[in-house]
């Protein structure tokens, strides 16, 4: 009888794990998902002039991101990768420009090729781009992004300094006029009201990860 007790007892407490996975866990993270926005969880890269920018391109992204931080947005910034990845400024930036200098165009190309390859990739990753044009700044990282994002059909966003009046032509057949603004706060803005629900979400946005 004492054995069978103990079965019994093992039983009934293995029935109880059970059902708190089968139960609690999944209404606990219904009650998360329910107090977070649309976009939390999303990953969004941040797109924009580094080679040419007098602050390497780190001012309006450590600006986006700690703006927007209440959005559980997790994003990728190639001005502040993780340690395993290639960096792309400070000292890394004046390898390059002493390469040039010296002529070793050769070392150049395995440099860039490296963290070309990871920025790329990064952007197969995200869920929506957001690229800052300044059109005072030649770019060439920045067009690559934007034509990846475009030919994976995610959600694109573009600042311009200086407004859409600036705007280079082409970029016109990339992006809504809607999806253009004028300062990162009003980007930020049109975040927010999709992230509350008060923007309609466009079929570009594939929000998956909270569902696998």
């Amino acid at each position: 009888m004492l054995f069978r007790s103990k079965i019994s007892q093992i039983i009934l407490r293995s029935n109880i794990v059970i059902l708190f996975f089968l139960l609690v866990k999944p209404a606990k993270s219904l009650l998360l998902r329910i107090n977070m926005g649309l976009l939390s969880g999303s990953i969004i890269y941040l797109s924009g002039a580094i080679d040419n920018a007098k602050d390497d391109g780190v001012g309006w992204r450590r600006s986006m991101i700690e703006s927007a931080k209440d959005l559980g947005i997790k994003w990728i910034d190639p001005t502040n990768k993780p340690a395993k990845f290639k960096p792309e400024i400070g000292t890394e930036k004046h390898l390059i420009n002493r390469l040039k200098e010296e002529g070793d165009f050769e070392e150049i190309v395995r440099q860039v090729k490296r963290y070309r390859r990871e920025d790329l990739r990064f952007v197969d990753i995200s869920d929506s781009l957001i690229a800052y044009i300044d059109p005072d700044i030649h770019l060439a990282g920045t067009y690559d992004e934007i034509y990846l994002a475009e030919r994976q059909c995610k959600p694109r966003f573009l600042i311009i300094k200086g407004g859409k009046k600036r705007c280079p032509n082409w970029l016109f057949g990339v992006f809504k006029v809607s999806d253009m603004f004028d300062s990162v706060d009003e980007c930020i803005q049109r975040l927010r009201e999709t992230d509350n629900g008060n923007y309609p979400v466009s079929r570009e946005w594939v929000l998956i990860r909270d569902l696998i």
